[in-house]
């Protein structure tokens, strides 16, 4: 097969391919084109409530928040830290805790 030839074939299996890559793209754009344009089968599932409904709910929702969050124990993001403060303030209490029956056994 000549040089000739060779660069022909090429050529043309080249702009085939081209035209194939842009063929599937068209195609794939229109088919997503068509699922986002098509009838949504979950428009249902969204409705909204009367504005009755909707602040009932948020009142009772707010007083459940707020009972819960009475009742929580934060903890703090830097343990170490906290953690020798406890035991600085435990060792300082207890000091202080001999400190007051050394006072009351001296009397």
């Amino acid at each position: 097969m000549s040089k000739k030839n060779q660069k022909l074939l090429f050529g043309a299996a080249a702009i085939g391919l081209a035209a194939a890559v842009a063929a599937a793209y068209v195609k794939k754009s229109k088919a997503v084109q068509n699922d986002l344009d098509g009838d949504d089968d979950f428009e249902d599932d969204f409705e909204t409530e009367t504005e009755e409904e909707e602040e009932e709910f948020s009142k009772e929702d707010l007083e459940d928040a707020q009972a819960t969050t009475e009742k929580r124990h934060y903890v703090p993001l830097n343990l170490d830290e906290t953690a020798s403060e406890e035991t600085a303030e435990t060792e300082k209490a207890k000091e202080e805790a001999a400190e007051t029956e050394e006072a009351k056994e001296e009397k």
